[in-house]
């Protein structure tokens, strides 16, 4: 016996269960159920942790941003862009519903494979199931991807209708001082009686 329990030492197992002097069988016998919940609870710590980590981070790049928009807002005064701002506030509140629901379906997925770990399937009906919860949750997670790209299309798409809009802008301004240095009045303009200005000029 003392050889045998000195070699399950030296490679690591326990050996066969026997009885101690004061009746009591060592090891215990594994409860399974208890193994269960300890792993269960295990799982939702380490879940718990990781989104209180990220909703962290992420509060904090937020302030942070915001302290330079009010920065920028105090320096620019009334040149602050102000839908600028509003738009890139609703961008970044969409995006953060999107990692939450994407942080949902990976623990969501992580759950439920290992639920199907402890079920003790063996062989093509274990492969089958698990292919089974990976294509469910892969459909879904395409859902969110596509979501996600929606919205780098949508923000791409208003700063460049802006970046057009500026530089019309900055154009008319320019052919307008160039009409006034030059002194041509410009393209003739309809007035509200339905004449068109300015008159065209009569020689003496």
């Amino acid at each position: 016996q003392e050889s045998a329990d000195q070699q399950h030492s030296e490679d690591g197992t326990a050996g066969p269960p026997h009885h101690e002097p004061d009746g009591t069988v060592w090891p215990p016998p594994a409860d399974g159920t208890a193994d269960q919940e300890h792993r269960d609870q295990q799982r939702k710590e380490d879940r718990d942790r990781d989104r209180q980590e990220w909703a962290a981070e992420r509060e904090r790049m937020e302030q942070e941003w915001e302290a330079e928009q009010e920065r920028r807002r105090e320096d620019e005064g009334e040149d602050f862009d102000e839908a600028g701002y509003e738009f890139e506030k609703g961008h970044m509140a969409r995006r953060r519903e999107l990692e939450e629901r994407r942080m949902g379906l990976q623990a969501q997925m992580e759950e439920a494979l290992a639920e199907l770990e402890e079920k003790g399937l063996s062989g093509m009906a274990f492969f089958q199931e698990r292919s089974a919860i990976k294509r469910d949750f892969e459909d879904q997670f395409a859902s969110v991807g596509r979501a996600f790209r929606a919205l780098d299309e949508e923000t791409q798409q208003y700063w460049e209708d802006r970046q057009r809009a500026e530089l019309e802008r900055h154009e008319q301004e320019s052919a307008d001082q160039q009409h006034s240095e030059d002194g041509t009045a410009g393209p003739p303009q309809h007035e509200p009686d339905g004449t068109v200005g300015p008159p065209p000029e009569q020689d003496g």
